[in-house]
């Protein structure tokens, strides 16, 4: 089974766009608290809101639960 890795993904792609948090939810309308406990892993996003949130990263879902964006092994 491939390892969750949404948390340090989501982390990863607001620090390379340099985006914050609140301008991560005006893209997703997703709200502000609810992207903060997803980069601290508090809580994992529900399928619609992976893809919302891929949509603003212009990837796939896959990509953004499972990818190895930070280039860790």
């Amino acid at each position: 089974m491939r390892e969750l890795k949404v948390a340090e993904n989501i982390t990863t792609l607001c620090n390379k766009h340099n985006m914050s948090v609140v301008e991560l939810s005006e893209k997703t309308g997703i709200h502000r608290n609810q992207i903060w406990y997803y980069k601290r892993g508090k809580s994992e996003p529900s399928i619609y809101s992976a893809g919302r949130i891929a949509d603003v990263f212009n990837m796939t879902i896959d990509e953004l639960c499972f990818g190895n964006l930070d280039g860790k092994k």
